[in-house]
């Protein structure tokens, strides 16, 4: 705001008579003003009774103007003073010409300033120039003077205009601020904020306007600033989430974006701001760029949810897609290269599973099923769901180690490559197709097993006693072949060869018997096991 220097002095009457003084060194002749002053002989310097000196010129009625000049005016030859600032003031104050040439006509108030009325919200409004704007009268209004914004608010009383300004009674005292645009109360010396809960922070502006305060951060009073969402400290390093209240170290971007586990590095020559992943990977704050942790710099895109996507070739062609745990995954959903290189086709679900050779299925209320057409059938990629070729929507469980689905309802199929067949569950736990094979479940086989090791022990204990009948008929035989003395002797000791032969031949049947049943069931404690290791993956 500009503030006159002075407004004139009036010479009033002479005194009577000339005098002379010495004013800047050099005799003048003047005479006495009635104020106590002293005014040359041509007008032209003033001394205070202080003993001020001025110069400028004295007006036709009387008045000494301090830099005092005539000029033209609007046609008009006007008396005035030349401010510090370039400005003309009129004597009369209803007249200033700035130092552009503009011409404002107004009024002078008591101390000095200079008023006239613009038009603010279609009102016309008194008020005075400030140093880079306009302030009206009421010191509620104010104009900035490079952009024609008009800002409501309050004046302090120190003169200072504050945008959205309010008074209000904090911790027991008066405070004169501004209100932000998100409800928050600022001091007007940047020393206290008002939340728009009611919460009040002490602290510091800096000179950009952030309000800065101090928070307990790893144990440390940490200076640092609330942001959209959060809260991130003064060097930039340290961003706490305002939703979760979690603790995130890196650093700031020259663009103000903190970055997670944030580093520089130098890539293709070239000062790269991005962040560290997990897996030890590297992502360009601008999304663009890729350093795998084994060095290999990857050039593409970053989708909206956070995965990085470049182009490989696939069939002659570039095609978009993200790496996967253990491959890579297109970004249509349609190709998958595992870590070996082959290349698969299918369909991806909503919940990122890709299925090999996989298709939808729409069901009249709309719902898509993502999985595998069997034959005329349809099975969900989880086994939860299977369309049968009528159109019969059965829902329940699929065993990943039989492939036997079990229906809610309680129907049992059978899903292989041949398509879904019913099947019937047998007591031992094993399911009979409808061509009379049989297939065979965990408890099916321990069912049959143990049927196996009770047979083997069945025959293997009839074997003893088989063995131990045997020997008592042999020594049966050597008694009545010892005590034969007919000629028919060596008749029976030909018999007696006979049974012995055949007797040998039924325990070697025996052992037979048993090592083969032992054989088997050996095998068949293999293959289950063997199974049960595939279906569970271990």
């Amino acid at each position: 705001m500009t503030t006159p220097e002075n407004a004139g002095a009036q010479q009033g009457s002479q005194g009577n008579g000339s005098e002379q003084r010495v004013v800047d060194g050099r005799p003048l002749s003047g005479h006495a003003t009635t104020d106590g002053g002293f005014v040359s002989d041509d007008g032209r310097t003033y001394v205070s009774p202080a003993g001020v000196v001025e110069h400028g010129l004295t007006a036709p009625d009387g008045s000494f103007l301090p830099n005092g000049v005539v000029r033209t005016v609007d046609g008009q030859q006007v008396y005035g003073s030349v401010l510090s600032d370039g400005s003309f003031r009129s004597e009369d104050g209803t007249l200033t010409v700035l130092p552009s040439g503009v011409v404002e006509h107004g009024r002078t108030t008591p101390d000095g300033a200079f008023e006239y009325q613009r038009t603010v919200d279609g009102q016309q409004v008194w008020g005075s120039d400030t140093k880079d704007g306009w302030l009206s009268s009421d010191g509620k209004t104010y104009v900035d003077g490079s952009t024609g914004e008009v800002q409501h608010g309050l004046t302090a009383p120190d003169g200072l205009f504050l945008p959205n300004g309010e008074v209000r009674t904090v911790d027991g005292r008066q405070v004169y601020g501004s209100v932000g645009k998100d409800g928050s109360f600022r001091s007007e010396d940047g020393t206290l904020t008002v939340l728009p809960s009611g919460v009040v922070e002490h602290g510091r502006t800096t000179p950009d306007g952030a309000f800065e305060y101090q928070r307990t951060v790893d144990g440390q009073q940490v200076w640092g600033s609330d942001t959209k969402d959060g809260w991130l400290s003064s060097d930039g390093k340290t961003y706490v989430d305002g939703s979760t209240g979690e603790v995130q170290h890196g650093l700031t971007a020259p663009d103000g974006l903190f970055l997670p586990n944030g580093a520089v590095r130098t890539v293709d020559g070239r000062q790269v701001y991005g962040s560290v992943g997990k897996d030890g990977s590297f992502l360009s704050e601008d999304g663009t760029m890729l350093v795998l942790p084994s060095g290999v710099v990857e050039y593409g895109r970053t989708t909206p949810d956070g995965a990085f996507e470049y182009q490989r070739d696939v069939d002659g062609q570039q095609v978009w897609g993200s790496d996967t745990k253990d491959g890579w995954l297109s970004s249509d959903g349609k190709t998958y290269i595992d870590s070996s290189g082959k290349t698969e086709k299918g369909i991806t679900s909503p919940s990122g599973q890709f299925i090999p050779g996989g298709s939808t299925h729409t069901l009249p209320d709309g719902t898509v099923l993502y999985g595998h057409q069997d034959g005329g059938d349809f099975v969900t990629a989880d086994g939860s769901t299977v369309v049968l070729a009528n159109g019969t929507v059965l829902n329940g469980s699929t065993d990943p180690a039989t492939g036997i689905f079990t229906a809610n309802s309680g129907g049992t199929y059978s899903i292989d490559d041949n398509g879904i067949t019913p099947v019937t569950k047998q007591p031992d736990g094993s399911y009979l197709l409808p061509n009379g094979q049989t297939i065979m479940t965990a408890d099916s086989w321990r069912i049959d097993l143990q049927a196996l090791s009770d047979a083997m022990g069945l025959v293997s204990r009839r074997a003893e006693d088989v063995n131990g009948y045997c020997q008592a008929i042999t020594g049966q035989y050597a008694a009545i072949e010892a005590s034969w003395s007919s000629p028919a002797g060596d008749s029976f000791a030909d018999a007696s060869k006979k049974a012995n032969d055949a007797m040998a031949s039924t325990r070697g049947l025996l052992r037979d018997v048993i090592n083969r049943m032992k054989m088997s069931y050996d095998n068949y404690v293999q293959a289950e096991h063997a199974n049960t290791k595939n279906s569970t993956g271990s």
